[in-house]
């Protein structure tokens, strides 16, 4: 979890109670926690911040979480996105499991299962990171070592 240490998480909530102690708790692991209460605070901080995690609520005032991270996946399918909700809503389920998400956690939060999921993201991270860039099938490119090489 020390690779998280230097991260920072997007926390889209809307119960003000359930914010103060989840916060506590993402703080053991992340450098910084921005909270947005709307959707429209979450597409301004993510615009503004540097957001390497988000974990989302679904069900939010007046608003789905879900409708955030559809819209954010058009413009951005690297961030890890972990979704809370108090429900085990199968409807809500289906359309998460579209949205390329790193975990489904369900309140309260279990401990275990944010570790879990966080191992998630993490491994998320690493693996975009990595990602190595084929070009003409002779050149290729690694975003880790920032090196090219060229294949005769």
């Amino acid at each position: 979890m020390k690779r998280l240490a230097d991260k920072n998480l997007l926390l889209l909530e809307d119960n003000v109670e359930f914010i103060d102690n989840a916060v506590s708790l993402f703080e053991m692991f992340v450098a910084r926690v921005y909270v947005a209460h709307t959707i429209k605070e979450a597409y301004e901080l993510f615009e503004k911040e540097r957001i390497d995690i988000i974990i989302s609520d679904i069900h939010l005032k007046n608003e789905n979480g879900l409708d955030f991270i559809k819209e954010l996946r058009k413009s951005n399918d690297s961030v890890p996105v972990l979704v809370l909700s108090g429900h085990k809503d199968e409807e809500f389920l289906f359309k998460a499991m579209t949205l390329n998400l790193s975990g489904y956690l369900l309140k309260p939060i279990n401990f275990k299962m944010l570790v879990d999921g966080l191992h998630e993201c993490i491994k998320k991270m690493e693996a975009s990171s990595q990602t190595i860039v084929t070009l003409k099938e002779r050149f290729s490119f690694s975003k880790c070592s920032a090196s090219i090489k060229i294949r005769f």
